[in-house]
């Protein structure tokens, strides 16, 4: 039996399989894994493309508390999926506001918005490709 060698969206979309038995299955750590290598491989085909940075954003009883800029997560997961839920340990003032000792709250990385980089032709033909990525 010959193997054939498959397309880079072959690929992508066998990961998103993958991804769902993960996430079907209640195996949530292997789905948000599977998922930030789905990201890296769309994230790919734009290197024209530049990110500002990111922020950790923290919250205590469900309000926002503030945010510090951060390094990138070296993880790779933004948003929802990388909340992580800690208890205090000692007071941590953001801003005007403070989080106090003993009491829970957890954090979330958001990345910021980027830009992409060069002519306004290579811009609008980026768009062009990322509409075909999506089926529209």
């Amino acid at each position: 039996m010959k193997k054939q060698a498959i397309t880079k969206q072959e690929y992508i979309n066998h990961l998103e399989r993958v991804r769902n038995d993960f996430y079907n299955r209640g195996n949530l750590a292997a789905a948000y894994k599977v998922q930030s290598d789905i990201n890296k491989k769309k994230v790919e085909d734009y290197p024209e493309f530049e990110i500002f940075g990111y922020h950790l954003d923290f919250y205590c009883a469900n309000k926002y508390m503030g945010s510090i800029e951060c390094e990138k997560p070296e993880d790779d997961i933004y948003g929802y999926h990388s909340r992580k839920y800690y208890i205090c340990d000692k007071n941590i003032k953001l801003g005007k506001k403070t989080i106090k000792k003993g009491a829970e709250y957890y954090t979330e990385v958001i990345q910021l918005c980027g830009r992409f980089k060069g002519t306004q032709e290579e811009k609008i033909q980026a768009m062009i490709k990322s509409r075909l990525h999506y089926g529209i």
